[in-house]
């Protein structure tokens, strides 16, 4: 019983449709298949892990992603929206 309690506690690991267009140069949009709520919790990080800050904006099933202040580079984005934890597959930035 103790190993399913932990695992039912755990989010379930859901995936984003790629992002748009990738590579990006200012915005892109990643479209996800559950409803993000406005509580997000969002990581972003470079290709060495190191977490970086960059403006995103979700409205329903469609995240928003300003990338004009990121250094050119790749990155993961990661998201925890009610619960449920989904990461995206790398992001392109070039400038």
């Amino acid at each position: 019983p103790a190993p399913m309690a932990a695992a039912a506690k755990r989010p379930a690991a859901r995936t984003l449709r790629p992002a748009y267009p990738n590579p990006v140069q200012d915005y892109c949009t990643i479209n996800t298949d559950i409803t993000l709520s406005p509580n997000l919790q969002i990581e972003l990080s470079t290709s060495v892990g190191a977490s970086v800050i960059g403006v995103v904006q979700p409205v329903g099933h469609t995240l928003s992603l300003d990338a004009r202040n990121l250094s050119t580079g790749r990155y993961h984005l990661t998201i925890t929206s009610n619960g449920t934890m989904i990461r995206s597959e790398d992001i392109f930035v070039k400038h």
